[in-house]
């Protein structure tokens, strides 16, 4: 589903009506454009980025160190993997990670890297699926892949985690405040 640039800066407003719209406008620029390549609603990754920052472009998690808008772990960055980790091309990322463009344009990518994942994995991809392997939800000791397990040889969807269909939920919510504006 298409959405025009100015939809998805109304529903990134009504995330964070206190982001500056010039910054917001630019945000969904990039969410327009990178979604429709990958095919997916771009209320997703609105919705997304909304569940993982409230679209603070400056969030750190305590706990994992994921940064930016949409929660990037940075050892998952090539300039950071492995003994690169104390490497100033890894400072250097993590640092990027903390601009609302960039980390952005990142998030959005790995959701097309899990889309292409799922559909290798497990013969298909959905919205679903693809947040769910966002989401850190694979489970390789349980054969769980992208929302799915193997039942009787067959790749078999899994019930929906709490914090898939909140992402769901929102974005759900999102849609029907811009019907509800006539956007």
């Amino acid at each position: 589903m298409m959405k025009s640039i100015v939809a998805v800066m109304t529903a990134i407003l009504f995330c964070r009506p206190t982001m500056p719209q010039a910054i917001a406008a630019a945000d969904a620029k990039i969410v327009v454009e990178r979604s429709a390549k990958l095919g997916i609603d771009p209320l997703l990754v609105v919705a997304n980025v909304d569940r993982e920052s409230r679209w603070q472009e400056w969030a750190i998690n305590p706990k994992s160190g994921a940064r930016g808008l949409g929660q990037v772990l940075p050892e998952y960055r090539p300039q950071c993997v492995g003994s690169a980790s104390k490497s100033a091309a890894c400072a250097e990322e993590k640092k990027k990670l903390l601009d609302g463009a960039y980390n952005l344009g990142v998030a959005i990518d790995a959701l097309g890297a899990w889309q292409v994942f799922c559909k290798k994995k497990t013969g298909y991809w959905s919205e679903e699926s693809i947040l769910q392997a966002y989401q850190g939800l694979n489970v390789p000791k349980t054969n769980v892949w992208c929302g799915a397990t193997v039942v009787s040889g067959k790749w078999t969807p899994t019930k929906l985690p709490a914090i898939t269909r909140a992402v769901m939920q929102r974005r759900r919510a999102l849609r029907l405040r811009l019907e509800a504006m006539g956007s």
